[in-house]
């Protein structure tokens, strides 16, 4: 059976805690490491909707890109909508987790993946990882067409309309 601790490890793996941003907050931010998981769900973002799909499904775990919460969170009630979101998390014992700017700097993370769709050739970090120099922050290269081809690309890869 899998845990939380043990998918936790797996995403370390492939995207490094050590890769977050100073100010992003990243890992296991609601839930019970220990705690056995059977379903899985992912999401960019934890809306009340995703929440509610989480509930519906019997999802012990959502990996969410962006942290949810993000900041400090002083009280959690039912005052407000992220303290609703919370609450339900709790009480339907569903864990998140979020590794955010550490897949954006992973090897073959959200901005590698971006990168190659764009058709870049010679991909790798802006600002490069002091222990992996193909780990790192932002991804830069070089694009073979002109700035018109390169938009027209953008905007066919990722759905974008002109």
């Amino acid at each position: 059976m899998n845990t939380i601790a043990n998918i936790q490890h797996w995403l370390a793996e492939f995207a490094p805690p050590r890769l977050a941003a100073d100010w992003d907050n990243v890992g296991l931010l609601v839930g019970d490491a220990t705690r056995d998981v059977t379903c899985v769900m992912t999401c960019l973002t934890v809306t009340a909707e995703s929440v509610a799909e989480a509930i519906r499904e019997g999802a012990q775990l959502i990996i969410s890109h962006h942290p949810f919460p993000f900041s400090a969170t002083k009280r959690i009630t039912s005052e407000t909508h992220a303290g609703r979101l919370l609450l339900s998390l709790i009480e339907a014992r569903i864990a998140v987790l979020s590794p955010h700017t550490t897949f954006d700097s992973a090897r073959f993370g959200i901005n590698r993946r971006l990168a190659e769709r764009l058709g870049l050739e010679n991909v790798r970090p802006l600002i490069e990882d002091a222990l992996d120099p193909a780990l790192g922050t932002g991804r830069q290269g070089v694009f073979a067409g002109t700035l018109g081809e390169l938009a027209a690309r953008a905007c066919t890869e990722l759905g974008l309309s002109t």
